[in-house]
């Protein structure tokens, strides 16, 4: 396990080994920002080297998986389920909208939809299974990300 590591300014450096961490703690060279995930920032000057980082990301029907790799090193990786029965859980709501689309008026808005609007935000599929890397890899200088589709078998 390894353990994340902020600059003297907060600009997210390479993590490191607990030892390397448990060092700089005792020399009062850094101080502890986060307890989960455990993440500690620098009191003095570093370069800031990054060694290039990539992020697979890799979406199935029912299970997720997203890994981080630096060079031939396999820093963080993790697979979760994703949810199932959304489309009828989407069909209660529905029901419950309608009846209280029917008892007020509201003026009809457009245009509303500020997620599709900003760049960087990943597609509505990825997003609505959560399987974007938000829990490996949001404390590491990230380079490349991957986004592996799944294909359906012929």
């Amino acid at each position: 396990m390894d353990v994340y590591i902020l600059n003297k300014h907060g600009t997210i450096l390479m993590p490191c080994k607990p030892r390397k961490a448990r060092l700089l703690l005792k020399e009062c060279k850094a101080k502890v920002v986060n307890m989960k995930p455990f993440t500690i920032q620098l009191l003095f000057g570093s370069t800031g080297y990054k060694q290039p980082i990539t992020v697979g990301v890799n979406t199935g029907t029912e299970n997720a998986g997203v890994t981080v790799i630096s060079g031939n090193q396999d820093l963080n990786s993790c697979e979760f389920k994703l949810r199932k029965h959304v489309s009828l859980k989407g069909h209660d709501r529905r029901i419950y909208r309608g009846n209280m689309k029917r008892r007020r008026y509201r003026k009809p808005r457009f245009d509303n939809r500020a997620s599709s609007k900003k760049a960087g935000r990943p597609p509505p599929d990825v997003q609505g299974k959560g399987a974007f890397p938000c829990c490996c890899g949001l404390l590491m200088p990230l380079s490349t990300t991957l986004l592996l589709p799944v294909t359906a078998p012929q």
